[in-house]
């Protein structure tokens, strides 16, 4: 019988040589995989050393059809990338069909991964294109699709379009026709492999069907993204996705659990996985998940003319411009009929803006920015007749009467280059509910016009304003940027009703202990210190929660004895509500025990990351 399979094997590359018909191929590796498991031979070449390298290059010198296998299992990361790039390229010359099939499966599991395995990735991919075998041109389809869920990097995007332009180039690759003598002996050698023949064509059967359920039913997401109902039913037939997109979709209806979402942080802990889970959209760069899908997208300037229209930009709310794009590219991407749920646009510097021209755009939040030399005036309002948040960045001229004209703003960033004096055009927007002033202003005009803002409740100072300019300041929330002590004690000296009070600063002690007098006697309920420190006020003094992994630890001990604080909650920190927390060890905590004592209260999880995990600032 091994005879009669190695016969098999050697008729099967001769005709493929002749024709590179998919069947003859199959043949092949029918053969070659019974002959492997009859008398398996032992790997040669697994490691970086001279004597398994010249191990190698001996058994491929031979030309023996059956070390093939064990040749392919010579690519491991032992081994370096160019010794990998180089062997591919020997085998080529083999014209083996096992050449092709296995070349594709070290693209579906690369030993490197690294940058410097590009020259690897590119020979194997001249091998394919050099093939004019149309199971490379199909396999390289695949892998343009999903690369970014093989290598989740950087990398993974570069690849994938290398993936889809060598797939471009074998476009025009048909399959051949078989004269009749090759039909009958097809037939016959295919008989005498029924087992595998059977086989094979279950499997094709099955990936067909599960293919065509998971696209009609990913069809029904994308008709109506914002229907629960057909992301839960594709959830019920998927194991570890199906269970992500039912935490996301439950948590986002306000029916999540801190475990609910503990175990999405689990799932997403995986780079590879999340990538995978995210294709083909991963493959556009750095994807947000929301409702189990990509909600928010960084988009990479690599990549993007394949992924002009796809149907699944259906479930994309927020997208970040690239810089570098295809003007075309990035014009026709933005443009589809798929984006069209897409209502905040990130990035638009001048030249993004001038790709994708004046027409009026839906969208509802933009992040504008201009050069010194353009300037800022009425095209807004007709560009964007949807805004409801802007963030505008110019180092150029400003016209605050087109400021003045977007009437519906409820969020509004200013960050120009020039001194601020006129603020009389801001009672016209009426509708502002926060406000964030990264610009120099001018003494005491500030305080007055916000008060005639009725829903303003959000204020942010990007840097530390003069007690002159906030006196008498009256608004629920007011953010400070970097301020010395003696600034902060100033400001908060003077304010008027302020509920909550968040600040910028990396000298946690000497702040506490200069301004808390101040904050007792203010109308201040809550004060932010830094990202990971905040008092909340008692009915006696005040109670300091801190995220453990990012807070100052010397000034929670030295907090220890201040007065007016009268407990410390730690909580683990998390870098986002969808990263896993970073719990505090008891050695780490025992200083804290011992200044602290009955005082101090340790939570097993963090109490505001499930409300952190539903705030979308993206989204309007």
């Amino acid at each position: 019988m091994a005879d009669a399979d190695l016969a098999a094997l050697t008729e099967a590359i001769a005709r493929y040589q002749q024709t590179t018909h998919p069947r003859w191929a199959q043949v092949a590796e029918w053969a070659s995989a019974r002959l492997e498991a009859k008398t398996p031979r032992p790997i040669v070449g697994a490691s970086g050393k001279a004597v398994d390298t010249a191990g190698w290059l001996a058994a491929e010198a031979k030309g023996d059809p059956l070390d093939v296998p064990r040749l392919f299992a010579g690519f491991v990361r032992g081994v370096k990338s160019g010794t990998g790039a180089e062997r591919v390229k020997l085998l080529a010359r083999r014209r083996d069909p096992r050449v092709v099939s296995g070349v594709l499966q070290l693209l579906e599991s690369p030993p490197w991964r690294a940058g410097t395995a590009l020259p690897f990735f590119r020979a194997c991919l001249d091998v394919l294109v050099e093939s004019s075998d149309v199971r490379a041109r199909d396999g390289l389809e695949s892998l343009a699709r999903r690369y970014k869920g093989i290598i989740e990097t950087s990398i993974g995007e570069v690849i994938a379009g290398h993936c889809a332009r060598a797939a471009k180039k074998l476009e025009g690759v048909t399959v051949a026709e078989l004269s009749a003598a090759d039909q009958a002996r097809l037939a016959e050698l295919e008989g005498v492999f029924d087992a595998e023949l059977r086989a094979a064509n279950a499997k094709r059967r099955d990936d067909t069907r599960a293919r065509q359920s998971d696209d009609d039913l990913l069809s029904a997401i994308y008709a109506s993204p914002d229907d629960d109902g057909p992301r839960l039913v594709f959830a019920d037939l998927l194991t570890e996705r199906g269970e992500f997109i039912s935490l996301q979709v439950h948590r986002a209806a306000g029916r999540g659990s801190i475990e609910g979402l503990e175990r999405e942080q689990a799932l997403l802990s995986d780079p590879k996985r999340r990538a995978r889970w995210e294709l083909p959209l991963s493959n556009a760069g750095a994807c947000t998940p929301w409702r189990g899908f990509p909600g928010d997208v960084a988009l990479s300037p690599r990549g993007l003319k394949d992924l002009v229209g796809l149907p699944a930009w259906r479930t994309v709310e927020a997208v970040t411009l690239p810089n570098g794009a295809s003007g075309k590219t990035l014009r026709a991407l933005m443009e589809h009929e798929a984006l069209r749920r897409v209502r905040v646009v990130r990035n638009l510097g001048p030249q993004n803006r001038a790709m994708l021209g004046d027409a009026p755009k839906a969208w509802r939040v933009v992040d504008l920015r201009y050069d010194h030399d353009e300037s800022f005036g009425a095209e807004v309002a007709e560009r964007y007749p949807s805004l409801v948040g802007l963030s505008l960045w110019t180092s150029g001229p400003i016209d605050v009467s087109a400021l003045a004209r977007l009437t519906q703003l409820e969020a509004l960033r200013l960050a120009v280059n020039q001194q601020l004096a006129d603020f009389e055009w801001l009672p016209t927007l009426a509708r502002l509910e926060r406000l964030d002033l990264q610009s120099q202003l001018r003494d005491g005009v500030l305080p007055s016009v916000l008060a005639r803002l009725p829903r303003l409740g959000h204020l942010t100072f990007g840097w530390a304003p003069t007690a002159a300019r906030v006196a008498g300041l009256s608004v629920d929330t007011l953010s400070l940027g970097s301020a010395s002590t003696q600034q902060v004690g100033a400001v908060s000296a003077v304010l008027g009703r302020v509920r909550r009070l968040e600040l910028q600063t990396s000298a946690q002690g000497p702040l506490l202990s200069a301004c808390l007098p101040t904050w007792t006697a203010s109308t201040l309920q809550e004060v932010q210190v830094g990202r990971s420190l905040r008092l909340e006020r008692t009915p006696t003094g005040w109670s300091a929660h801190a995220d453990f992994g990012r807070v100052q630890h010397a000034a929670l001990l030295d907090l220890a004895a201040t007065p007016h604080v009268e407990a410390l909650v730690v909580a683990p920190h998390h870098a986002s509500p969808l990263h896993v927390a970073q719990r505090p060890t008891e050695e780490a905590l025992a200083p804290f025990r011992a200044a602290w004592g009955a005082r101090l209260t340790c939570l097993e999880h963090h109490p505001r990351v499930l409300a952190a995990s539903l705030q979308r600032a993206w989204f309007h």
